[in-house]
């Protein structure tokens, strides 16, 4: 967008609109295993209405996406495009560590050319970050984490 707009109005709306749909597709669940889930949207909410309030009494114009190479924002966005669809195949933890290593690489290539022990540094970063998410959601919080067909 060339235009400037009022962007924490709009990330205000949005964010609403995000805990709205998310708050009515909540279905049946225990009182136990609902409160996580709840802290978070009424988080969401809390922020997002604070957004909208400063959208309307102090609001600053923003141009969007003027900034930045857009076929990145486009690469980086097929990259988790193909992430996703990975995930029932090949799990949550390998499509995990693969595509954010090739997601960093691909990013890393804007500033610097990528040599093989840079790759290295960022595969050896990325396993520690997904491995340190992969045992908090699966093994502290017991959300059952797909594993993929391709290992079944």
């Amino acid at each position: 967008m060339r235009r400037p707009a009022n962007t924490d109005l709009l990330s205000g709306i949005l964010g609403l609109a995000i805990a709205g749909v998310f708050w009515w597709g909540r279905g049946e669940v225990g009182h136990l295993s609902i409160m996580f889930p709840h802290a978070l949207l009424f988080l969401l909410a809390a922020f997002s209405v604070a957004l909208v309030v400063k959208g309307l009494v102090r609001p600053e114009r923003r141009s969007i996406f003027v900034e930045g190479d857009r076929a990145k924002i486009i690469g980086t966005c097929a990259i988790l495009f193909i992430w996703v669809i990975a995930i029932p195949y090949v799990g949550f933890f390998l499509a995990s560590v693969t595509g954010f290593w090739v997601m960093a690489c691909y990013l890393a290539s804007s500033r610097r050319k990528v040599t093989s022990r840079l790759a290295a540094k960022l595969f050896c970063v990325v396993l520690a970050e997904v491995t340190f998410f992969y045992l908090i959601f699966a093994k502290l919080l017991y959300v059952p984490l797909p594993i993929g067909t391709f290992f079944n």
